[in-house]
């Protein structure tokens, strides 16, 4: 078989023994893979730089009784800043966490894949979007990228929320809550005696569809208040582990490092 030659996220670094080091890379073209480097540990190796954790790189991949096995890495962009703070490096793992998760959903990846390496161009140079906007603090934009990020992902496999009609009964109109277990707003009628609802307010279900139905490029042009933040956070944090059925360990220590 010849030689794969592609472009890769490295999502997840595991370390063999004390010279190899095991890869999960989303690729451009053959969705995620596994792959082992030999040798990559050490910073002498010609592909140290191109193998490190959020490294966007060109490959050369050789496929080897049914393994991935590294033969070149040239790093597009290394993302550098996102390891200027704890804070943004927290959310970047997390972000990765989440993408290894859920990108065996993706069928059509490529416009996924370029929001993703928006989302962590965005992450890592946050502190210029505070500068330009004159207001605001690092902690409030991280969390905006990752309500976005998180909202985005469940959209894009499919789990759109629904924002026009009760997902319990059907009746359009003003709804109060939000489920994230039936994926949508709730009206007061059903609302009112059951449990884990988000109270919602119209305008937070508009920010909510808008955000379901922003282009991928666009979406991270727009401002919430702080309230609205705090609402539309816990419902994309909690959507997205509801609709996945998965836990992140790395969103735990995530917000043991914000909220510390």
């Amino acid at each position: 078989m010849p030689p794969l030659k592609t472009n890769g996220l490295i999502l997840k670094v595991n370390n063999l023994n004390d010279n190899d080091r095991l890869f999960t890379i989303l690729t451009r073209d053959a969705g995620r893979i596994t792959a082992m480097a030999k040798g990559v540990r050490s910073i002498r190796h010609k592909d140290f730089a191109g193998l490190q954790l959020f490294c966007y790189s060109s490959l050369v991949l050789d496929n080897k009784t049914g393994l991935h096995y590294i033969s070149s890495a040239e790093p597009i962009e290394t993302f550098y800043p996102l390891r200027e703070s704890v804070e943004k490096m927290s959310l970047a793992v997390y972000l990765m966490d989440v993408v290894n998760a859920v990108s065996r959903d993706f069928l059509d990846a490529d416009g996924y894949f370029s929001f993703i390496l928006n989302t962590l161009f965005l992450l890592g140079n946050a502190e210029q979007r505070l500068a330009e906007q004159e207001d605001g603090d690092l902690l409030t934009e991280l969390r905006r990228l990752k309500m976005v990020f998180e909202l985005k992902t469940c959209v894009e496999a499919g789990y759109a929320p629904e924002t026009e009609c009760c997902v319990l009964c059907g009746t359009p109109g003003l709804h109060t809550h939000f489920d994230c277990v039936s994926g949508g707003v709730v009206c007061a009628s059903c609302g009112g005696e059951r449990e884990n609802l988000i109270p919602v307010t119209p305008g937070e279900v508009k920010a909510i569809t808008y955000l379901a139905q922003a282009d991928l490029k666009q979406v991270f042009r727009f401002t919430l208040k702080d309230e609205v933040l705090d609402t539309l956070s816990a419902i994309s944090e909690q959507f997205l582990a509801v609709q996945f059925e998965t836990f992140f360990p790395s969103l735990d220590y995530l917000k043991s490092i914000w909220f510390q």
